[in-house]
């Protein structure tokens, strides 16, 4: 059975007041999980146009004719980055003419 102390500063004394503690309940001590611990991986959810960000200089300026340079950057609701092991899942494809 635990230890179990009471702080009885603040309990005023007299009326025939006493106290007790009862431990209904012993519980176990720490164990071990089955199977623990266990690799948890997080990735970002499905694509938001919405919060999906691009930069670059094509974004500014382009000549016609030229290639031109820009990066897109997909991010979920919550703005997390998309990885490049994710499918984009929007069935998108990015076209670009000049």
């Amino acid at each position: 059975m635990p230890t179990v102390a009471i702080n009885t500063a603040g309990i005023t004394s007299g009326n025939g007041l006493t106290q007790s503690v009862t431990v209904v309940t012993q519980g176990a001590g720490p164990q071990p999980i089955v199977g623990s611990p266990w690799d948890v991986v997080i990735v970002p959810g499905p694509t938001n146009a919405g919060v999906t960000t691009a930069a670059g200089p094509g974004l500014i300026t382009q000549t016609v004719g030229e290639p031109t340079l820009f990066i897109i950057q997909s991010k979920d609701d919550q703005g997390n980055n998309k990885l490049t092991s994710q499918v984009c899942g929007c069935g998108c494809v990015l076209r670009c003419w000049y």
